[in-house]
């Protein structure tokens, strides 16, 4: 496994976890052509076309409540298995520890025809500009985060 984009930052959203899975199912609904539709936790699968050929896309949402009934913890799994055989992994994680919330976006490449993963340029993938250019105080320690220069 290639781990090709990897960002974890804090964010003062109030309902970060809540607001993290609803802009997760805007894009998985929008990159799935609306075959994939995430309402909550669960797992859903659909084959998609990708470079003009068919691609398995699995997207698995898990959430743990808060007290008021909120989501306080997404863990959201988008896995794009190509025609190639290269598996995509990106992986979204939010919560609150009580002194504020945390994102983490991984997004990871696998498989025989991956050669190419060595020339891939490196930029942020679109759910981590998102996430980012959404949030409250998004940063790095004191470092302010932006999705421009």
């Amino acid at each position: 496994m290639t781990l090709v984009y990897r960002a974890i930052w804090q964010d003062d959203r109030l309902d970060l976890a809540d607001d993290v899975q609803k802009l997760f199912a805007r894009w998985v609904k929008e990159r799935s052509g609306g075959k994939i539709s995430i309402d909550g936790p669960g797992k859903q699968s659909a084959e998609i076309g990708t470079l003009g050929s068919p691609s398995q896309l699995d997207v698995t949402s898990e959430v743990v409540e808060g007290k008021n009934g909120r989501p306080a913890i997404v863990r959201i799994s988008y896995v794009l298995v190509t025609h190639h055989g290269e598996r995509w992994h990106t992986l979204v994680r939010a919560w609150n520890d009580g002194s504020g919330g945390w994102c983490w976006v991984d997004n990871s490449v696998v498989g025989d025809q991956t050669l190419h993963a060595r020339s891939i340029d490196v930029i942020a993938p679109l759910i981590a500009r998102d996430l980012i250019s959404t949030g409250i105080n998004a940063r790095v320690g004191d470092f302010p985060l932006s999705v421009g220069p």
